[in-house]
């Protein structure tokens, strides 16, 4: 991954790891959903995604928002705390959390149910 400035190997279609195993990479991707003054894209974390990004020395979860020109790439110890704050399905062995970006005015966020709060994700953007 060229931001990354490594090679990444695809592992499955939603898992990715360089050579060494230090640097992994969860991307999921969503088609635009368009609402009235914003555009929404929905996801889910699942625990065994967690699990896997775990042991890595630089993990990333990364959401493609409708386009290959809205990659959001966040470093898994700046996303992990947010997780908390979004609603989850399944059981324990099953357990995924709903993920909600909107996109405003060229601006990203993420979705925080919880507590109400949607947090400025548009820093995790990457630039061509």
């Amino acid at each position: 991954m060229e931001h990354l400035d490594l090679a990444l190997l695809r592992l499955d279609d939603l898992r990715y790891a360089s050579a060494d195993k230090q640097t992994k990479v969860v991307c999921r991707v969503s088609k635009t959903y368009p609402r009235a003054n914003e555009d929404e894209f929905w996801f889910a974390f699942h625990a065994s995604e967690r699990e896997f990004l775990g042991d890595a020395t630089n993990p990333y979860v990364a959401y493609g928002c409708g386009s290959p020109k809205n990659v959001i790439l966040i470093p898994l110890g700046d996303y992990e705390p947010l997780v908390s704050n979004m609603l989850s399905s399944g059981g324990s062995d099953e357990k995924y959390w709903h993920v909600k970006i909107f996109a405003r005015e060229g601006k990203f966020f993420l979705a925080q149910p919880i507590t109400g709060a949607r947090l400025n994700i548009s820093r995790y953007l990457l630039t061509p």
